[in-house]
């Protein structure tokens, strides 16, 4: 987050790698499957919160190989917490913070250490050849996808996906007896993302005037010539509607249709967090769905 071109052109790559697996990889959605139907088994109670931390351990696993922990995983959360108070609270003394600041290094510092040396196992002298700078740029650009990129805004959707099964607003648009499927979960994940977009916008400059351009994604997920009447009612939308006209993961911004690219800007972790969610929210079904899992209150 906020690399230059010339650091982005470094990072982009490998980010297309680690992250960048489709539905074709039947490897990556039996792994990530066989993780969502554990998660559901043998468990007696849920806190929607819990979906934050599955988030990380599924992406720790795919990207790094890395068998993270359930009290490992909670840290992130709390991390994200704890920068945002920090750089936000600007009437507040910066010496309040002065723990939390050197909470957050050593946070930061504690995962360079991990992700240095899992990248070098994964990708050997492809990864160790590089130059210093360029090790710990990917380094650090996989912490701030797990951070803040996929690792915050997948589990956001699956929270609010779950908030739509059981408020009063999501039962008055779908239904109480509303049941996932293979047929309707995408378009379910889709309609999540464009209700209540994680994301709020995409900042760039345009390249003939090099004027600054912000595009608003809650606007743009609202539009009415586009979603049609009453836009901000919940309700699937044919699967092929949500595919062409969806920019919540900057779709449409790829170079050459290259993950890759440098010049591409398109979530490279796009296919996989559609794998994450639906296997979830499945595995959830499976497990007796809203029908069997209700709330305390």
């Amino acid at each position: 987050l906020g690399l230059t071109p010339m650091d982005y052109a470094v990072v982009r790559p490998w980010h297309a790698e680690l992250w960048g697996q489709g539905i074709d990889d039947k490897a990556i959605v039996d792994l990530v499957r066989a993780y969502s139907q554990n998660f559901w088994a043998n468990r007696s109670a849920y806190d929607t919160a819990e979906a934050r931390y599955f988030v990380q351990i599924i992406l720790h696993k795919i990207g790094l190989d890395i068998d993270s922990s359930v009290d490992v995983a909670k840290q992130i959360p709390d991390l994200q917490m704890s920068v945002v108070a920090e750089y936000t609270s600007n009437d507040i003394p910066p010496s309040f913070f002065e723990d939390v600041h050197d909470r957050n290094l050593q946070w930061h510092q504690e995962m360079m250490d991990e992700f240095r040396p899992a990248l070098a196992k994964k990708f050997g002298e492809r990864y160790t050849s590089l130059p210093r700078y360029d090790q710990d740029l990917v380094a650090m650009g996989t912490i701030d996808a797990l951070v803040w990129a996929g690792g915050l805004s997948v589990g956001s959707i699956l929270l609010n996906s779950m908030n739509v099964l059981y408020s009063a607003y999501g039962q008055g648009q779908i239904g109480k007896d509303f049941q996932f499927t293979e047929d309707n979960v995408y378009q379910f994940v889709y309609e999540t993302t464009r209700s209540a977009p994680p994301v709020g916008g995409f900042g760039g400059f345009e390249a003939r005037s090099n004027t600054h351009v912000w595009v608003d994604i809650g606007k743009a997920s609202a539009d009415a010539s586009i979603w049609g009447p009453n836009p901000t009612d919940f309700w699937l939308r044919p699967l092929e509607v949500y595919q062409q006209n969806t920019i919540n993961w900057a779709n449409g911004a790829l170079y050459g249709d290259d993950n890759g690219s440098p010049y591409s800007f398109m979530c490279p972790g796009y296919k996989l967090s559609l794998i994450v969610m639906t296997e979830f929210l499945l595995a959830f079904q499976a497990s007796g769905g809203a029908a069997c899992w209700q709330p305390d209150t």
